[in-house]
């Protein structure tokens, strides 16, 4: 004898919200499923307070972070003027060198001769480096 397969329906064990025996149980219709009533909010029920919690708390972390990059925003606006000069060279008789050379002069112990030197400006990262003659 052959049993016919039994295949999973979803559609058959699918329930939308507690059955009437549930609602029976806990003494409560469809109003007293909603957790954003005042009386679940009173603390009858804690879920929901938790919930309401930080949903309130989502809302205050959310202003701070539009506060915080607001701050970022003013303090990144205002660093370009702090150095105004940094790209315009020490002297006349500076030109731009690279990094690279810098450090190799800085390796070499040569940032000073005797008929020259180099020299490095600006600030916070946005540094120009040159070489001078005396």
């Amino acid at each position: 004898m052959i049993k016919p397969i039994k295949r999973y329906r979803p559609e058959r064990h699918y329930m939308r919200g507690p059955g009437p025996k549930w609602l029976e149980k806990h003494g409560g219709g469809i109003d007293r499923l909603n957790p954003f009533t005042d009386d679940h909010c009173r603390g009858n029920r804690p879920l929901a307070a938790f919930i309401v919690k930080h949903r309130m708390d989502r809302t205050n972390f959310i202003a701070a972070t539009g506060i915080c990059l607001g701050a970022i925003g003013v303090m990144l606006s205002a660093l370009p003027s702090l150095a105004v000069n940094a790209e315009r060279p020490p002297s006349d008789r500076c030109i731009a060198v690279s990094k690279q050379e810098y450090d190799n002069a800085v390796r070499l112990n040569s940032l000073q001769t005797q008929f020259s030197v180099y020299a490095r400006t600006g600030q916070l990262g946005k540094n120009h480096f040159w070489y001078c003659h005396l």
